[in-house]
C-alpha cells in the first residue's frame, strides 16, 4: 500500500497510512514488516511511503497494492529497541542529524529508507514495549 507524503508533515501524516492499512482486510494477506520510503530524484520534498512484506508469488496481491522491486544496495543498518512510536523517529533524527554529515566514508547511494519492523505480537505491549525491536535501512556507498 503506497501514499505520498511532505518531509515537513511526514510524522503527523504517516501513521495515517498505517491506520488505512489496518483497516482493510489486506492485512491479513500481507504483513506489515516492511515501511519503505521512496525519493528515487533525493530532494524533493516529496516522498512516497509504502506498507508491506517480503514477495511471495503465491499470494494474491489485493487490488490497491503494488509489488516494487528495490535495486540491490550495501545497506547500514540501525537498530532501534522501545517503542517504536518514539524510537523510529529518534534514530532517523539521529542518522540524517549526525551520522550521515559526520561521516567521512560513506553518503547515501539512493532515495531509499527502510523500516524493518518484528511482529508486534511478539512483545507484551506490542509496537510500545519497551523491548520493541525494529530497524532502519539506508542503502550507502563510499564516498569518492
Amino acid at each position: 500500500m503506497k501514499d505520498s507524503f511532505k518531509y515537513g508533515t511526514a510524522y503527523k501524516d504517516v501513521p495515517k497510512i498505517w491506520k488505512k492499512f489496518f483497516m482493510k482486510s489486506a492485512f491479513n494477506k500481507i504483513n506489515a514488516k516492511y515501511a519503505v520510503n521512496i525519493d528515487i530524484n533525493m530532494g524533493c520534498d516529496v516522498f512516497d511511503y509504502m506498507i508491506g512484506d517480503d514477495y511471495n508469488s503465491e499470494v494474491k496481491i489485493p487490488k490497491d497494492f503494488e509489488v516494487i522491486e528495490i535495486p540491490k544496495f550495501t545497506w547500514e543498518v540501525f537498530s532501534c529497541i522501545g517503542p517504536a512510536s518514539t524510537k523510529m523517529k529518534e534514530i532517523n533524527e539521529r542518522i540524517f542529524k549526525e551520522w550521515l554529515p559526520n561521516s567521512n566514508n560513506y553518503e547515501i547511494a539512493a532515495g531509499y529508507n527502510i523500516e524493518m519492523y518484528s511482529n508486534p505480537k511478539d512483545y507484551k505491549k506490542g509496537i510500545d514495549d519497551e523491548k520493541y525491536y525494529c530497524e532502519i535501512w539506508i542503502p550507502i556507498k563510499k564516498k569518492q
